[in-house]
């Protein structure tokens, strides 16, 4: 979080700055970080489960995960789907 103050200046000098600094601040949004890779949890001939760790906070971006892209490759090339409900893992 970024705390910000403000002040004007003009020809003769500058106001004095505000006190106290504003208690609300700016969130600066970025890119979530690269998560850790998922951990196999079960498996069959025909079934896979596995499990991730969510990001949050300043792991996330400081955002909101929308949601999250599973990808595997069965052979044929990279398959991706999107998981809507963020709060699958």
């Amino acid at each position: 979080m970024v705390l910000v103050r403000v002040t004007a200046k003009n020809v003769i000098g500058f106001a004095t700055l505000p006190s106290p600094v504003n208690t609300i601040g700016a969130v600066i949004k970025q890119v979530p970080n690269q998560m850790v890779a998922p951990v196999e949890v079960y498996s069959t001939d025909v079934e896979i489960r596995v499990m991730w760790t969510t990001l949050q906070g300043l792991q996330a971006g400081d955002s909101s995960i929308l949601s999250y892209n599973l990808y595997w490759d069965n052979g044929t090339g990279v398959t991706n789907i999107e998981l809507v409900d963020s709060n699958v893992t």
